[in-house]
């Protein structure tokens, strides 16, 4: 969603033809072959860069921090190591995530679930995904 939203262009290693390109994910026979094209480009414009073992597991949901993150680099925000969070479970947010979140927040671009949680690891919704596509859109 977020490689057609911001319409990025094939990168260098990928031919205008190619369904398949090499990548350097642990589990990247796994990805669908429609799907390998945008994974690269948006890891290319360093929007994603997978899990610390190497691998992108495409088959798992993507929760409401990795999501924040996403659109925080896409977006292309600033981000601060020591910015402080409001939310009420702020320390259940991973530190990697924090700076992303806190920009977000920021931007008026993610908010809490109820009792001013921000649910990290919950998954991310349908709706909470358009919203910050949206948000991309908007920016351009």
């Amino acid at each position: 969603m977020i490689s057609r939203a911001l319409q990025l262009q094939q990168t260098d290693n990928e031919s205008k033809d190619a369904a398949i390109i090499n990548f350097t994910f642990k589990d990247d026979s796994v990805i669908p072959a429609w799907a390998k094209n945008h994974i690269d480009r948006i890891a290319s414009e360093g929007i994603i860069n997978g899990y610390t073992d190497g691998t992108f597991r495409p088959a798992d949901q993507i929760t409401r921090a990795e999501l924040a993150v996403m659109t925080v680099r896409a977006l292309r925000l600033e981000t601060k190591q020591e910015a402080k969070l409001t939310f009420a479970d702020s320390e259940q947010i991973a530190a990697w995530a924090k700076p992303y979140i806190a920009a977000a927040a920021q931007a008026g671009i993610v908010n809490g679930k109820g009792n001013n949680r921000f649910a990290p690891s919950d998954t991310a919704t349908r709706a909470e995904a358009v919203k910050l596509v949206l948000a991309l859109l908007e920016s351009k």
